[in-house]
């Protein structure tokens, strides 16, 4: 095909909404938004200098096992695809710092996933993704993890391994049916934003020692933390609390 004869491409966009930043057109002039299926075959495995991959609302039934091939990729999005599963050969993407995948309903995440250990932003809201499992198999591998969006999940809780995260600077989990922060978020150091809103959290047992932002609007807290100024009070410049049922601040 002629995408495999483009042996020096090193980004690839596929989408089916066109971003109107990049065509220099009005919003109203751009094109209705469309769903389009995609189909990917060998002709991937010829893009051996690619560094990064986005795929938008195109329908897939699946990534590609030639997906692996493409040990220079750095970034990878499949946004809103529909895709029911990662494949297992995505562990062999050793230099990958970006994952982006969320709207991509029940995704199956491979156990592979843990041999990403140059990962630092992985985004996988809306997906009811199997994290649990994964993280499971040990936190510790995504030390060089720095941002984690995990929106639109049914997450009950944080699991207490979650403190191994140790290099994460911003953790989104806003959405979900969380209801309490637990004490293990007092050994991540580094987090500095943690957004939590929309959830049902009553009770606040932990927060990140130099958290600068803290979102925790839409929830069930009747009032705050009483030490909240001796555990933040030189770090936190942004505190939104709006829609709780506080009676006392």
């Amino acid at each position: 095909s002629a995408l495999a004869q483009l042996s020096q491409l090193r980004t690839l966009v596929l989408a089916a909404e066109p971003d109107s930043s990049l065509t220099g057109l009005p919003h109203k002039f751009t094109p209705p938004a469309q769903r389009m299926s995609l189909q990917l075959g060998e002709e991937l495995e010829q893009l051996s200098h690619l560094q990064a991959l986005v795929i938008n609302r195109c329908r897939m039934a699946a990534l590609p096992p030639g997906v692996s091939h493409l040990t220079h990729l750095t970034s990878l999005h499949c946004i809103d695809c529909h895709l029911p599963s990662l494949p297992p050969q995505l562990g062999s993407l050793t230099c990958l710092q970006h994952l982006v995948a969320p709207g991509n309903p029940c995704l199956q995440l491979p156990s592979s996933l843990v041999c990403l250990t140059a990962l630092r932003h992985l985004n996988l809201s809306w997906t009811r993704a199997n994290v649990g499992e994964i993280f499971e198999l040990g936190t510790h591998h995504f030390t060089a993890l720095e941002e984690l969006r995990l929106s639109g999940n049914t997450i009950s809780a944080l699991p207490p391994s979650i403190k191994h995260l140790t290099g994460l600077k911003v953790l989104v989990v806003s959405m979900n049916q969380i209801e309490v922060l637990p004490r293990q978020l007092c050994e991540m150091s580094a987090l500095n934003h943690l957004d939590c809103s929309v959830n049902h959290v009553r009770e606040v047992e932990g927060l990140p020692p130099h958290l600068t932002r803290l979102a925790l609007q839409n929830n069930s807290l009747v009032s705050l933390p009483e030490d909240l100024g001796r555990r933040l009070g030189s770090s936190l410049t942004w505190l939104d609390v709006s829609s709780n049922c506080l009676t006392r601040l």
